[in-house]
């Protein structure tokens, strides 16, 4: 239960006491001093917040006085003499609640004395919220949007508090880059950032994004979000393509054919005017043993079944598109060079980020042990497939994510070499 609950029992508690009006030295008869709460009684209110409390009094023998206590202290202000000891009296009383009072339940009791000396109380709690926050995080606009991995990447985050600055922090990847936190600041409201980040080919490809988290003395956390796309120089040997968007036999907002030399994706429409540059087709397998992702070449028997003339005509194409077709067909082998499943490990992330040469793609294909298979079907995503092109490309694609329906999607990263 968190303290909020809690506060919530002790506040129904607290009430109880309040409405019981019993005298403390009769031995519990019935008190005659009436005190009922006439305004709506906040249940919770932030530091600075002003909060009013408004009661009819009631007793025979007449008023005396009444004050309001918090922590058995009287409040300044609120204590009320009745010199002509009326029999009903309207009270009221205002609290401007502070910053030391965060986190706490405030307990106010409204003591009220008959003339004859008997008295009554009446409890009301309040419980209070850490201050709100008064956070502003200014990421510079001329942070870069792309920055190679030689440079480093550094920039001054300006941030302003209303409350005191407890903490800021850089996170990258769910975790923090604990070089880049901030404990102590000159000045505890206003701080210069200083965010500096050297990247390496693990980070190329798909935008990194890194966040400020930004903590003031109570608690109230603030964050902004900034990313970038991190870039290597150009390679005489090898094209790198990133964040590839291909669909399924049934999507129809992203083409099934890849042209791997150049990164082109091709819809069913186009697949008759482009097939001497098609690769590799991608296709949703809807078969028992073999569901899921599946990578195959315009000559597998797989790619004419999925890709007949009825598909490609409802996607907008016509009897050539379908690709047994085509006047060319391009053949293209495949190995699984790493599972997520199987627990082989002949390129990992660390590996498939570093690769720069040719002869480094192609000895991954050429060296592996692992059979071709075309179509390579069941691919998951972190899976990582090496293939050898009709024209002697090699290339090795990662499967960053894929749908799992036939109307999806999946989005891939790869390198071929030139």
């Amino acid at each position: 239960m968190n303290k909020f609950a809690y506060a919530l029992l002790g506040m129904a508690a607290l009430t109880g006491v309040a409405c019981s009006e019993k005298n403390a030295d009769d031995g519990g008869s019935e008190v005659k001093i009436k005190i009922s709460l006439t305004s709506e009684a906040p249940e919770t209110a932030y530091p600075g917040d002003k909060v009013s409390y408004s009661f009819a009094i009631e007793y025979e023998a007449g008023i005396a006085e009444a004050a309001a206590e918090l922590n058995n202290e009287i409040i300044e202000e609120t204590a009320e003499a009745y010199p002509d000891a009326p029999a009903t009296v309207s009270y009221s009383f205002d609290y401007t609640v502070k910053s030391e009072d965060a986190g706490q339940t405030l307990d106010f009791v409204v003591r009220v004395k008959g003339a004859d000396g008997t008295e009554n109380s009446y409890d009301v709690p309040l419980y209070v919220l850490a201050a709100k926050a008064d956070i502003d995080i200014v990421i510079p606009s001329d942070a870069p949007q792309e920055c190679s991995i030689e440079d480093n990447l550094a920039f001054t985050v300006h941030i302003t508090s209303g409350n005191d600055l407890k903490s800021v922090k850089t996170i990258k990847d769910n975790e923090e880059i604990t070089s880049l936190t901030m404990t102590v600041f000159e000045n505890p409201k206003e701080v210069a950032y200083p965010f500096s980040y050297q990247a390496d080919v693990l980070d190329v490809g798909s935008p990194v994004t890194f966040r400020f988290e930004v903590m003031d003395a109570n608690g109230n956390l603030v964050t902004a979000d900034y990313s970038v796309t991190f870039t290597k120089p150009a390679s005489d040997e090898i094209s790198e393509y990133f964040g590839v968007n291909m669909g399924y036999q049934n999507n129809t907002d992203y083409g099934q054919y890849l042209d791997a030399e150049t990164g082109s994706v091709f819809g069913m429409s186009e697949g008759y005017e482009n097939c001497e540059e098609i690769d590799i087709v991608v296709y949703y397998s809807g078969n028992s043993k073999t569901p899921g992702l599946a990578f195959a070449d315009p000559v597998s028997s797989n790619a004419s079944t999925m890709f007949k003339e009825e598909t490609v005509i409802a996607k907008g194409g016509d009897s050539n598109d379908a690709v047994s077709n085509w006047l060319m067909r391009n053949k293209t082998t495949f190995k699984r060079v790493t599972s997520v499943r199987d627990g082989q490990a002949e390129v990992t992330e660390a590996t498939f980020a570093a690769l720069s040469t040719k002869a480094e793609i192609e000895a991954i294909y050429n060296d592996s042990a692992i059979a071709e298979a075309t179509p390579q079907t069941t691919v998951q995503p972190n899976d990582y497939i090496a293939f050898y092109t009709a024209t002697g490309k090699y290339g090795i694609i990662k499967v960053v994510s894929r749908d799992a329906n036939n109307k999806g999607a999946i989005v891939i990263d790869y390198k071929i070499t030139k």
